[in-house]
């Protein structure tokens, strides 16, 4: 179930690939050469301030497939992302709305890794959560309160807080456990809290649950300046209204799991129901689309893979979202790859811009969504 996404990408590629893109989705063209985002010096040679920030939460809903052997099973994953690149860096393609590359390379003179800035602490999120690690052990115990996303050195990685005691899930990546469906008569919390529509006598997990506010926090002092902010997630109930382009399975099932994507034609996903801005934070949707050329089981993103991340306001004309012909072609690269599978997302988000006099913008995100596990064909 390991669900790499932006984790497995040079790091140099990751803020454009969510990169806050507008508008709608009009022709595209292949990106200029990679340019300077405004980093004092690349972070190999001490770079003090990155080009941007981005920290971003997501509960989000599908089908995993355990690498335990166990059979797949409806879940709740969470993607949980931090990155502080020195500098942009530019796509292979790009249109008003999405960003694709295909990655085959490490080509360590483009790559720029992400700025240590301190540990990004997030909370807010449920607790009262039964895991499912990789290994297949069901961990009854709740989760830790907190979650650090922490330099490694190079980039950023996320984890429940590795200092927490009593909690097996310490120190867990987020893309290393999954929340499965319970069964209800072995649910360890209040009754009350067991959500039963899914699937009779079971109870559907919820990271965050109706009412969640996820609080982020990062320390004084660093080149981002102070965050102490809490962002509500979009109300609940985010679904996927339609699906154009994406063959004749999933136009009828509206199941991510069901695209097919061809280099011939446009995949268009739309939504439901379709939101606007809160106070003054704005709503917009994710689609993100990371092949990999294993099966569902052992999905993970190994060179070669393909990454497209598409953003467009929540209110957007259609309430639809599209990922054109050129960018399947370029996500699925040269030769075309055939085989392996695409891990498909496509969530609703709240996001908020900090602005801080002389720091670089960070921009928070949270929200829910569905992913789907489609087979490359």
């Amino acid at each position: 179930m390991a669900r790499a996404l932006f984790a497995s990408m040079p790091p140099g590629l990751l803020a454009v690939l969510v990169c806050a893109c507008s508008g709608g989705n009009g022709g595209g063209t292949a990106a200029a050469a990679p340019a300077d985002g405004g980093a004092r010096e690349d972070v190999m040679g001490g770079t003090t301030a990155p080009a941007s920030a981005d920290v971003t939460f997501l509960d989000l809903r599908g089908t995993a497939y355990p690498k335990s052997g166990a059979p797949e099973m409806a879940a709740h994953q969470l993607f949980v992302f931090a990155s502080t690149p020195a500098r942009q860096a530019a796509p292979a393609y790009r249109d008003d709305a999405c960003s694709v590359d295909r990655i085959a390379g490490i080509d360590l003179a483009a790559m720029s890794g992400d700025v240590n800035v301190g540990d990004l602490a997030i909370e807010g999120y449920s607790t009262e959560l039964v895991g499912a690690t990789d290994d297949g052990a069901h961990i009854t115990t709740p989760p830790p309160p907190r979650m650090l996303c922490q330099s490694d050195g190079f980039h950023y990685r996320c984890k429940f807080d590795p200092a927490a005691t009593g909690s097996p899930l310490a120190g867990v990546r987020d893309d290393h456990v999954t929340f499965p469906l319970v069964s209800a008569s072995e649910w360890p919390f209040h009754a009350d809290t067991c959500d039963g529509a899914v699937r009779a006598a079971s109870c559907e997990q919820h990271p965050l649950p109706d009412g969640a506010a996820v609080h982020f926090t990062l320390a004084a002092g660093s080149a981002l300046g102070a965050i102490d902010e809490t962002l509500a997630p979009p109300s609940d109930g985010f679904n996927v209204a339609s699906v154009v382009g994406g063959g004749d399975a999933a136009a009828a099932s509206k199941n991510l799991e069901d695209v097919t994507l061809d280099p011939s034609r446009d995949l268009v996903l739309s939504w439901a129901p379709a939101a606007g801005t809160a106070g003054g934070d704005t709503d917009a949707v994710l689609l993100q689309i990371v092949t990999s050329n294993e099966d569902r089981v052992n999905y993970e993103p190994k060179i070669p893979f393909g990454v497209a991340t598409c953003l467009v306001p929540a209110s957007a004309a259609g309430a639809s979202i599209t990922l054109s012909k050129a960018g399947i072609a370029t996500l699925l690269g040269t030769p075309t790859q055939r085989g392996g599978t695409a891990k498909i997302t496509l969530a609703r988000l709240r996001t908020r811009a900090l602005i801080h006099d002389g720091a670089p913008t960070t921009t928070l995100r949270t929200g829910r969504g569905v992913f789907g596990y489609a087979l490359v064909p």
